[in-house]
């Protein structure tokens, strides 16, 4: 690969990128605060007292971001951008499932 073949590569990938970030950034977020899911997310991170550095509170995050995604969309009324409401709901069931195979493989529960 030479340089002018590395640039127009790398062009081309942050295209993709900031197309993928204006799709993102429509479902998670709104247009008077593009930061909203990571201001609502340390919010309910703090209240909830969800400790990311347990595989546990990981998967908690991750469903807490499911949940904040599906609002967003769900009462501010708009479409989705980048992933249908049901592949947000079947992430949050794929979250909770992984969430009790680490509680089951830990000791925490048992079934």
């Amino acid at each position: 690969m030479n340089i002018e073949e590395a640039i127009a590569l790398e062009e081309k990938l942050f295209k993709h990128r900031m197309d993928l970030r204006r799709k993102k950034g429509h479902d998670y977020a709104n247009a008077e605060n593009i930061h909203l899911n990571f201001d609502v997310m340390s919010k309910m991170c703090g209240l909830l007292n969800v400790d990311v550095r347990t595989p546990y509170g990981c998967a908690i995050y991750n469903k807490l971001l499911k949940l904040q995604r599906e609002t967003n969309l769900l009462f501010s009324g708009k479409k989705p951008s980048n992933e249908a409401i049901l592949d947000t709901l079947l992430d949050l069931a794929n979250y909770n499932d992984l969430e009790i195979e680490m509680l089951i493989r830990d000791g925490v529960i048992t079934v």
